[in-house]
């Protein structure tokens, strides 16, 4: 980046086309990450605090320490708007659909609606705030977390304006401690948040002016967004003086100011997974949406991109097949893949497994296997047990695209597969569905026919639907496929879609933020918890809108970006209403689950699905499909 100034804010856009950095004198700079080129630089004589991509479009948001919000839109990125807080700001957050930005002040947390331009609400504030540290949303965007550094968590609802909860964090191992938070953060499924804590405690035989002196242990928290329960803990070297998360369980980065270095920490783990030594102090760091590229911009002007490597693949060498840092990018027309590669590190390796199977191993260090590959994407995973039964791991994947075949020759994509499949039909203040519990079971049925472990909800209440979500997400961390299936009625409301339960009283558009469950919040719980797999996510939710919602409100779904790797499967168009059919279920489900059961590719699922809807509607109805998929997947 041009100039020595430091780096203060690093951000990339959703689909990871692009990158966004400042420098403390409000100098940005807009980088094109493909083509390594600097496409816009400009001012905005502020330090910002704040610079944000939208989820499905190319707008920028910045908002400085002095309080300024302004928009930027287009390939350009002209200025389109510009306001201002009322406070100065300490701290800046923005909600999961990137429409509500939160600033921290010293009596208040100011709402700014992004979306209308205008401020929107404030949360007082009973007594002022001392040295906060983090503040963010939950997954849904219906909780508010405050962090400070001494452990004081306060959590709000946004929408009523009510205080949740208030806990106290503290690590408490030895008597007479006292617990200092130097940073938190939450991951990008928004059900944890880690902080790093330095424990100062005295040493045994008490304090001496000459030899003791306070003792200092520095360790990674890792807790329940929901409870404030301790979920883990992690013991480090140095203090934690700033951390960034990604999208997946193993992408946690932290560095300290007393060394020029920046840790990667797989916190499921529990370990240290790699680290990068610098010739800068580095001053912020930040991870890109997909998960495979890492930022450090330093305190001399400069940002560095590294690729995240998954597993300590340094230690476990693959020399053949030639990969590239494109996830599944390597295509396979064989159905047998040969593997050699090497095992660095100098450690004595008893034992080489390639997808559980015994490799070859030569004791030198060499290793070699072949893999039997599936249609579409396929996971290797190589173990290396050392003579102390410790594990090196490294995974890649491939796509296999077999030569044309008949039907007879295919056959099932192997691994692991999750569903969350929910029909809502008897709703307590709005229309009876017909036909959305039958096709919540057929649904379910053909899943499992082909594969998939099922979760079934039959008309969820608020807090069910949001549990089995919770549920959803613990049990899809390692696996092929997850997918989602929602049948019932759906609305929009200021750009945001929410699935509304069966116990939802709704009057008005915030009835629909307060009691209905935003798909935001799906999204957020499957891009984090099975970031390497596929996920889908199919709503036949557009029916109709029998709910007072006013203007705000649409009646049927507006359309969201996929996140990598992820197909968002809509039963109509923008603002339609979708048929129940005449049969025993509706038109788009009855037909998407026959074509589940053919063997295809999952794109043509859709796209056969899709055609013989409109031919069946006559044009009435019509279904659409957003995808980022990151190879070739087959379902049956």
């Amino acid at each position: 980046m041009p100039g020595k100034d430091k780096i203060v804010f690093v951000s990339f856009s959703f689909d990871d086309n692009w990158l966004a950095a400042s420098n403390d004198h409000g100098n940005i700079f807009i980088l094109n990450i493909s083509e390594n080129k600097l496409v816009k630089q400009f001012s905005v004589r502020q330090k910002p605090l704040l610079i944000r991509f939208h989820p499905s479009m190319l707008k920028l948001l910045v908002v400085t320490e002095g309080g300024e919000i302004i928009n930027y839109e287009g390939s350009d990125f002209k200025e389109v708007s510009r306001n201002t807080f009322t406070t100065k700001p300490k701290l800046i957050s923005v909600d999961p659909s990137g429409q509500n930005v939160l600033a921290l002040g010293s009596e208040s947390i100011e709402i700014f609606d992004a979306r209308a331009s205008m401020m929107a609400n404030q949360i007082k504030l009973t007594s002022p705030v001392k040295k906060p540290l983090f503040l963010g949303y939950d997954r849904f965007g219906q909780q508010v977390s405050l962090i400070t550094e001494a452990g004081q968590v306060l959590t709000w609802d946004p929408i009523n304006l009510r205080m949740v909860r208030e806990l106290k964090l503290q690590s408490g191992e030895y008597s007479g401690s006292r617990s200092v938070i130097h940073s938190a953060s939450n991951n990008y499924g928004g059900d944890r948040f880690v902080v790093g804590m330095q424990e100062v405690f005295l040493p045994k035989g008490g304090l001496d002016q000459m030899k003791n002196q306070p003792e200092r242990r520095n360790i990674l928290v890792y807790y329940d967004w929901t409870t404030g329960q301790e979920i883990k803990r992690m013991s480090i070297r140095y203090r934690v003086d700033y951390m960034a998360q990604g999208p997946g369980a193993s992408n946690l980065a932290y560095f300290s100011k007393d060394n020029n270095a920046v840790w990667l920490v797989n916190y499921e783990k529990g370990e240290i997974s790699s680290s990068v030594k610098l010739q800068t102090s580095p001053n912020v760091i930040s991870f890109s949406n997909n998960n495979e590229i890492f930022a450090i911009g330093d305190v001399e002007g400069k940002v560095m991109l590294y690729n995240v490597e998954r597993n300590s693949p340094a230690e476990i060498n693959i020399q053949s097949p030639t990969l590239d840092r494109g996830y599944a990018a390597q295509r396979i027309t064989s159905d047998q893949l040969a593997i050699k590669g090497t095992i660095a590190g100098g450690q004595r390796i008893n034992k080489v497994q390639v997808n559980d199977q015994p490799a070859e191993y030569d004791f030198n260090g060499g290793f070699s296997a072949n893999v039997a590959l599936d249609p579409g994407k396929n996971k290797v995973r190589i173990v290396a047990e050392n003579s102390e039964k410790q594990t090196i791991v490294r995974d890649f994947y491939v796509t296999y695209e077999p030569e044309a075949k008949s039907q007879s020759q295919k056959h099932a994509t192997k691994g692991k597969r999750v569903a969350l499949v929910i029909g809502n039909s008897n709703y307590a203040y709005g229309n009876k569905l017909i036909n959305t519990v039958n096709d919540a079971k057929a649904m379910a049925a053909a899943l499992q026919t082909i594969g998939f472990e099922v979760i079934s909800i039959i008309d969820g209440e608020y807090e069910k639907i949001k549990n089995a979500v919770f549920a959803f997400g613990d049990r899809i961390s390692d696996v092929d496929v997850s997918l989602f299936y929602y049948a019932g009625h759906g609305l929009e409301v200021d750009g945001v879609n929410y699935l509304i339960p069966v116990d939802a009283n709704i009057q008005s558009a915030l009835d629909v933020k307060q009691k209905a469950v935003a798909l935001t919040g799906v999204l957020r719980t499957m891009e984090f918890t099975n970031d390497e797999g596929l996920n889908m996510i199919i709503l036949d939710a557009c029916r109709n809108n029998p709910f007072p919602t006013g203007k705000r409100g649409g009646s049927g779904l507006t359309k969201v970006q996929a996140p990598s790797g992820t197909l968002i499967a809509y039963a109509t168009d923008p603002g339609s209403t979708a048929s129940d059919g005449e049969g025993a279920n509706g038109l788009y489900t009855g037909e998407l689950v026959k074509q589940m059961l053919i063997p295809q590719r999952i794109e043509d699922v859709f796209m056969n699905t899709r055609n013989k809807v409109e031919e069946l509607s006559k044009g009435a109805q019509r279904p659409w499909e957003e995808a980022r998929l990151k190879g070739v997947f087959y379902l049956k």
